[in-house]
C-alpha cells in the first residue's frame, strides 16, 4: 500500500498530515506524489499518524526510505 491511500483512510489532508510533522506540505506531496523516500527522522511518526507499520511505508511504491 502506497503513502496516498494510507492518507485517504485515515482521513485527514497531506497538509494536516505535514503540520503534525512539522514538515510543508511541499515535503508531503515529494513523498506521496514523486516517490521520495520518508527521511528516517519523519517514518516513525508518519507511522503512528497513519497508525501503519515502519516497513509497510519503507516498502511503498510512493513514500518510505529505499
Amino acid at each position: 500500500m502506497n503513502i496516498k491511500k494510507l492518507i485517504e483512510q485515515k482521513g485527514i489532508s497531506q497538509i494536516q498530515l505535514a503540520s503534525e510533522l512539522g514538515v510543508s506540505d511541499a515535503s508531503i506531496s515529494k513523498w506521496v506524489n514523486w516517490g521520495f523516500p520518508i527521511p528516517l527522522k519523519h517514518i516513525q511518526k508518519v507511522a503512528e499518524i497513519l497508525n501503519c507499520d515502519v516497513e509497510v511505508l519503507k516498502k511503498s511504491k510512493s513514500g518510505g526510505h529505499k
